[in-house]
């Protein structure tokens, strides 16, 4: 047992973010960390408002039923779902993409220490989802029900041990694929192609939980299972994570005999499949993590035409601008991040309107309605907004912009000494965000088109107002990593998926994007006076960032130490 603590420790201290460890850490720099938590923390507050305000309207609809306990399993079934996706990008990073993988391997300690040791570091992450969406609504039931204590104590043992099922399925499938790594001799190329199958496995998922989350034939079958009262509801959720209907069905028994049954099975299915994950990642895990950091180097003999071609004299920029797309696409981690990524959101888009039976008379009545909106100058304006704030956020989700210093990490002096100014290389660098970033929103766009059908005059506004975004997204981030890069960092994870930046632009991607809708929709600005407003006001901001970018920007690059 002090094995385990003392390896969970040094894992977490090697997952953190550096946070006031700074060998250099002025005060100024801790108190721009403490208040940049805060921002975070703050920019939750509405997101765990809605979610405690929505369990206290359904309550009141649903308590006259004595269908309250559906308000708990779809708020569990929810965090479940989203602790499963993202928990197998984390289970990824940290049991197989984490700096210290060859260094576990020759420590004096059984598998199964290192194995929960790692899963405690991903379930510790997952406790943010957690935070965020179940805790609001346990609390909120908890106040409206005047629960006693028994409730709050299993509320407690169910938050701490919730994402424990989901994260046993996602690592058994990770585990699983990345067993068969050890027989590939490029490791690179298998860790891209395995994140792709898992990533589509989970887009699998997704479809099968469309498919049950119709539920029920007919709204008969619906009434008839209402007017049964008694949570007769819960019988029909939670088909995949089975743990969470005796969950609920404890939170809602509380200290009666029911209610501590249900929380033993809870408890007892839990454990359970945790022994079961532990048995078969020893089995699989040490074999498919061995070499995994190994590289083979490829040897091929040029030409004198390949040596001539490969030698001739190109455009600075452009050849900057491939050279980071090749990073890119070669190393798994800015592939998955900040590549795949950008093209799943389109996929999001279409798979539940195709898993539909009828979907082809859905995408004939959304042409309807599309031109329904067309028709009127108000709609059309709130459209455009709409448009112009989902593609700025599709681009500003992406970190490929605002990681864009932190990724060269230690090795930023080496672009010090090549033959091009410091000016070229960042704009290269944004360059190489914007292809690969308007790639992505262009698909989403196509697949628009396809379904809705679009004028041509709206099809190019689209175009324009993405593209629009798009600078201006890449532009600040790229201000913003310019400003706070992450340079120490010993694996690709931490320069992507640790760094503040990120966060920080999506904070402010989404105030900007609500406010151009809200303010769009609540003074009914017409089609003809916010078209032009945005294409001008952000058009001018591009100018701005462009010229701070090339000027303050360019110093602050060769500062960089």
């Amino acid at each position: 047992m002090n094995k385990y603590i003392s390896l969970t420790k040094v894992f977490l201290k090697n997952s953190s973010s550096n946070f006031l460890k700074d060998k250099k850490g002025s005060l100024s720099k801790t108190i721009k960390q403490l208040l940049l938590y805060a921002v975070i923390i703050l920019s939750l507050l509405p997101l765990i408002s809605m979610f405690g305000i929505a369990t206290t309207s359904s309550y009141d609809i649903l308590k006259p039923l004595n269908q309250e306990g559906i308000i708990l399993s779809a708020a569990m079934s929810i965090s479940s779902a989203v602790i499963f996706t993202f928990g197998i990008f984390f289970i990824m990073s940290v049991f197989y993409f984490s700096s210290d993988v060859d260094t576990i391997l020759v420590l004096p300690v059984k598998p199964w220490i290192i194995l929960m040791s790692k899963f405690t570091i991903v379930l510790i992450y997952e406790y943010i989802t957690e935070i965020v969406v179940l805790m609001p609504v346990m609390v909120a039931f908890g106040v409206k029900s005047s629960a006693g204590l028994i409730y709050y104590i299993y509320s407690i043992i169910i938050f701490l041990t919730l994402p424990i099922v989901p994260l046993i399925i996602a690592g058994l499938i990770t585990i699983l694929i990345m067993r068969f790594s050890g027989f590939t001799k490029n490791k690179d190329r298998f860790k891209t192609i395995a994140q792709i199958c898992i990533l589509i496995f989970v887009l699998g998922i997704n479809l099968i939980l469309q498919k049950l989350g119709k539920g029920f034939s007919s709204g008969a079958d619906m009434a008839k299972l209402l007017a049964q009262g008694n949570n007769s509801l819960l019988k029909s959720s939670s088909k995949i994570f089975i743990n969470i209907r005796y969950a609920v069905e404890s939170l809602i028994s509380g200290s009666s005999l029911t209610g501590i049954l249900n929380m033993l099975l809870y408890l007892l299915i839990t454990a359970i499949l945790l022994t079961i994950f532990i048995i078969f990642s020893e089995a699989f895990y040490i074999k498919g993590v061995i070499g995994m950091n190994q590289i083979q180097a490829k040897h091929k003999v040029l030409t004198s035409s390949e040596i001539t071609k490969k030698s001739a004299k190109k455009s600075k920029v452009l050849t900057y601008t491939v050279k980071e797309l090749k990073i890119l696409f070669r190393t798994p981690v800015y592939f998955m991040n900040c590549v795949i990524m950008n093209f799943i959101w389109p996929l999001f888009l279409i798979i539940p309107l195709v898993s539909q039976k009828d979907f082809i008379k859905n995408f004939i009545y959304m042409r309807r309605y599309f031109n329904t909106i067309i028709s009127d100058n108000v709609t059309l304006g709130i459209s455009i907004s709409i448009v112009f704030g989902v593609s700025l956020m599709l681009s500003i989700i992406n970190p490929i912009g605002c990681t864009a210093i932190s990724r060269e990490g230690k090795n930023i002096f080496v672009n010090k000494y090549i033959p091009m100014d410091y000016k070229n290389q960042l704009l290269s660098k944004a360059l190489a965000a914007f292809i690969i970033n308007f790639s992505g929103i262009m698909l989403m766009i196509f697949l628009i088109t396809i379904i809705v059908r679009p004028t041509l005059h709206i099809f190019i506004i689209m175009i324009l107002l993405s593209a629009i975004g798009t600078i201006f997204s890449i532009f600040l981030g790229i201000i913003i990593d310019l400003n706070y890069p992450r340079l120490n960092w010993d694996n690709e994870q931490r320069a992507v998926k640790q760094n503040f930046n990120v966060l920080v632009i999506m904070i402010l991607g989404s105030l900007i994007t609500g406010i151009v809708i809200f303010s769009t929709i609540q003074l009914h600005i017409p089609f003809h006076i916010i078209l032009p407003l945005i294409i001008i006001i952000f058009s001018i901001i591009d100018i701005v960032l462009y010229k701070i970018i090339t000027t303050r920007g360019v110093n602050l690059y060769k500062n960089i130490q």
